[in-house]
């Protein structure tokens, strides 16, 4: 049980912390509304869920048999924030805030997606669940447990995620962000491309011979 709430309150703290996830809160929270912010949040949880599903069935042993499965994901991963970050710079070159209707299917669908492939495509996720299931599996927690945790892990990322989509849709921040979009909107596309980059070299430091 210890080590189960060592884990659980470890993965709370990197949920509240800054990084992509968040990032991608806060831009659709910004960008298109509240309900928007909450899809992505959900989107998230999802992925969290969706890892879990997988190395409570062995895909630990997978990656590190396959360390280049790890590598690709870097690509897959930097790939993807680089595609928002460039978006998102391109965005920031408008005139005005490019806000949309929160209620908009098509807004809601793709916010919901972008929560999912922002944390699918994260290798740094992929190794944070190699050393949680190893760490929980040398301590006796079964299959079954793991995936029991990952449920609460993704319970824990819709409540904090889902928080933060509260507090940046509200009207003072939107007004903030209606007043500074281009200077938010640059930030993130900045962020996002840097943490892409990074990834792609750390990538092409493990194709090195």
């Amino acid at each position: 049980m210890f080590e189960v709430l060592t884990v659980l309150t470890g993965v709370a703290l990197a949920q509240i912390a800054p990084g992509p996830n968040l990032l991608a809160v806060a831009g659709s929270s910004l960008g298109h509304g509240r309900k928007a912010g909450l899809a992505t949040a959900l989107g998230v949880a999802a992925s969290v869920l969706y890892w879990a599903t997988l190395f409570a069935f062995g895909v630990a042993a997978l990656l590190t048999a396959m360390p280049q499965l790890v590598t690709a994901l870097r690509f897959i991963g930097g790939a993807y924030l680089l595609y928002l970050g460039v978006k998102t710079i391109l965005l920031s070159r408008g005139t005005t805030p490019p806000l949309k209707p929160s209620s908009d299917a098509n807004t809601l669908r793709a916010a919901f997606f972008k929560g999912v492939l922002v944390n699918v495509t994260n290798p740094k996720t992929a190794m944070m669940w190699i050393a949680v299931s190893m760490y929980l599996g040398g301590s006796g927690v079964t299959s079954f447990g793991l995936l029991a945790v990952g449920c609460a892990m993704a319970l824990s990322a819709a409540m904090i995620y889902s928080g933060y989509a509260f507090i940046l849709s509200t009207g003072l921040a939107m007004r903030g962000y209606t007043r500074f979009f281009r200077f938010i909107e640059t930030a993130f596309g900045l962020i996002f491309g840097a943490i892409g980059g990074k990834l792609i070299l750390d990538g092409l430091q493990d194709l090195r011979p």
